[in-house]
């Protein structure tokens, strides 16, 4: 058993492991990078459309470096711009997300299937100690469902939490520019929900672990039922391991339901913050409407900023607060390739595609504990082509002598 690394030997390991794609990831990330940008053109049509054509205010600032003379003749020409602006930014947001889902999808099976062959390939050089001690059902839960941990850190937690950073400090600076007061007061929230994520992540690291654990166990009885399952049948212990597999599966999901309670009250107690924010900048905006130093257009917008920045907010939240189950799952499955045979291949071996010839031991001695013989200065020599039958008694090293020859 390895010793529980941090988060960041962890993510190491798999940027490492995910070098032979990083072309395909960077894509991905620009890409992903066009959502803040676009993020930021959806309030433009909803504030061109109240305060220049239903009101009565100029254009000026920047936008009005981005609308043609043609549409500034009358305010029906401008609602026509705002509409086709409205059109175009959801057609190219959903374009961007489009081009960007099918590329995950691409190089998150790669990596998965990368990653799932080189645990398989480590485990068939594990020897036979490793699988008696572990089972096999355990080595099979983690590349089944370990390794997908690669593609989920690299392309739906780490990629999307830095699009969702760069997106949150874009609507932070847009927002400050448009109205500093009101950014002050919606950004006073946002300590609070980082130290909250970070105590929420630290408390529930082990019982994803744990769930693991579980998960692995109840597989593990299927697969000791199914591969003896003559044995079972002969000696009626059908109730019996329906019994075990019941309790084990009513374990996984009672530790299911209860970090789904965990998971959903921390969404909830964010939310509520976030909202608490919201009311904030709301009751202050619309006492400087009335006292006539903002107008009704600003404070939309600054509100529809804020909704986009709080989503920002909320995604890096979870996307922290999701990488736990992850990393869990990363550790599981670096875990097992780290595990060491007990035979290790000479450095300069050769490859040898079949083999022939005879089979010789020669001064072959044996012990489990290095204190005890079980077999001593053996010499046997089988030639090419023979069979031969080992008679002995039980526990005379019949089986540790021919489980010698395959190592």
């Amino acid at each position: 058993m390895t010793k529980q690394q941090s988060d960041i030997t962890i993510i190491k390991r798999l940027i490492k492991q995910a070098i032979p794609y990083w072309g395909y990831i960077v894509c991905i990330f620009l890409l992903s990078l066009l959502a803040a940008p676009l993020a930021l053109l959806v309030p433009v049509p909803m504030k061109i459309v109240v305060d220049n054509v239903v009101g009565t205010q100029a254009i000026s600032g920047v936008i009005g470096h981005f609308i043609p003379d043609t549409f500034v003749s009358s305010k029906y020409s401008l609602l026509l711009f705002a509409v086709i602006m409205q059109t175009s930014i959801v057609l190219l947001i959903q374009l961007q997300s489009l081009i960007t889902y099918v590329m995950q999808t691409y190089v998150g099976e790669r990596l998965t299937l990368s990653f799932r062959k080189r645990l398989f390939s480590h485990m068939q050089r594990l020897s036979f100690a490793f699988h008696d001690k572990r089972g096999t059902a355990d080595s099979i839960y983690r590349i089944q469902y370990d390794t997908p941990s690669l593609q989920n850190i690299a392309l739906y937690g780490i990629m999307p939490l830095l699009s969702s950073l760069l997106t949150l400090i874009g609507m932070v600076y847009v927002i400050l520019r448009l109205n500093a007061q009101l950014a002050l007061v919606a950004f006073t929230v946002m300590p609070l929900v980082v130290l909250l994520s970070r105590l929420y992540s630290v408390r529930m690291r082990p019982y994803y672990a744990r769930l693991k654990q579980t998960q692995s166990q109840v597989l593990g009885i299927i697969q000791e039922v199914l591969t003896a399952f003559r044995v079972v049948k002969a000696f009626g212990r059908e109730d019996m391991e329906n019994e075990r597999f019941e309790q084990h599966s009513c374990d996984a999901i009672n530790q299911r339901i209860w970090m789904s309670f965990a998971e959903g009250a921390f969404g909830m107690v964010t939310k509520l913050l976030t909202a608490t924010g919201m009311a904030l900048v709301l009751y202050i905006g619309v006492r400087n409407i009335l006292a006539g130093t903002l107008t009704l257009g600003e404070l939309l917008m600054v509100i529809a900023y804020l909704s986009q920045l709080y989503g920002p907010l909320h995604d890096v939240v979870s996307k922290v607060v999701g990488l736990q189950s992850s990393l869990v799952s990363a550790h599981r499955a670096f875990e097992l390739i780290d595990e060491v045979p007990d035979v290790l291949e000479h450095p300069e071996a050769k490859k040898i595609d079949r083999l022939r010839g005879n089979v010789e031991y020669r001064n072959v001695s044996f012990s489990y504990d290095g204190k005890n013989d079980l077999l001593h200065d053996i010499y046997l020599t089988v030639e090419e082509g023979a069979s031969i039958g080992i008679d002995g008694k039980t526990g005379a090293g019949k089986s540790t002598l021919v489980s010698l020859m395959p190592r």
